[in-house]
């Protein structure tokens, strides 16, 4: 027979072993929306460095007029800047065929939206991003992705976001099927597929790497993949 010391040693393995499970459950569900990528922080740090808030660097982009909707105006650069940070992403990740911008925002809520369009053919869509946070206030600076009831999820496909009138159904936490709190110089490939909005207080600037036409889980494995 067991005495009570095994009978409570036994107790608690089994709750360790139920505990570790669970944590092993919210790692898996987390990494359908985001990876964190701790090892590319120097590259964060080399980013931020740069002078990336001189309109003369940026080009003219009809996405930015969308983006400018969404409260979140992304930039694109051009010429020597262009070149300088095309250099600096090729010789540190060793990849092709990307697109780097950054997005600065003043804080807020963002609209409710999706970097994918039912119009755009698959190699053309924007699935992910490996998003660095470079500068701001990043307390409480938020990225989730909300639990859409049927209406909403409506207009995500129609329109690629949904409606602002919406945006008070997704205030709590208990709405969100997931969501990560930013730190500077702290990279994460965010799944950018689903629907997802922005949480913040302060300013802040991201910059942001994006393989046209990849999803999030083969460039999860690509940055997997890359030895630093």
């Amino acid at each position: 027979m067991y005495g009570k010391y095994d009978v409570f040693a036994l107790k608690m393995y089994f709750i360790n072993i139920f505990i570790a499970k669970i944590y092993q459950l919210n790692i898996f569900m987390s990494e359908h929306y985001y990876k964190k990528y701790p090892q590319f922080s120097k590259f964060a740090r080399l980013l931020s460095n740069l002078q990336l808030k001189d309109p003369n660097d940026y080009q003219n982009h009809q996405r930015e007029e969308i983006y400018k909707q969404l409260r979140l105006p992304i930039k694109v650069f051009k010429g020597d800047k262009k070149l300088q940070i095309d250099t600096l992403i090729k010789d540190y990740f060793n990849i092709e065929n990307f697109l780097f911008t950054i997005i600065s925002s003043e804080g807020g809520d963002s609209q409710i939206h999706t970097d994918v369009s039912p119009r755009k053919e698959p190699q053309f869509q924007r699935y992910c991003n490996l998003a660095f946070p470079l500068s701001g206030n990043f307390t409480n600076r938020v990225t989730y992705w909300p639990s859409l009831d049927n209406k909403d999820r409506r207009d995500l496909y129609t329109y690629s976001a949904v409606n602002d009138n919406s945006l008070h159904k997704y205030q709590s936490y208990d709405s969100w099927n997931c969501s990560i709190a930013h730190q500077q110089y702290c990279p994460v490939l965010l799944n950018t597929e689903l629907a997802h909005g922005v949480r913040a207080d302060s300013s802040t600037l991201f910059g942001y790497i994006t393989l046209i036409g990849k999803s999030f889980n083969d460039c999860k494995d690509l940055y997997d993949s890359i030895l630093i």
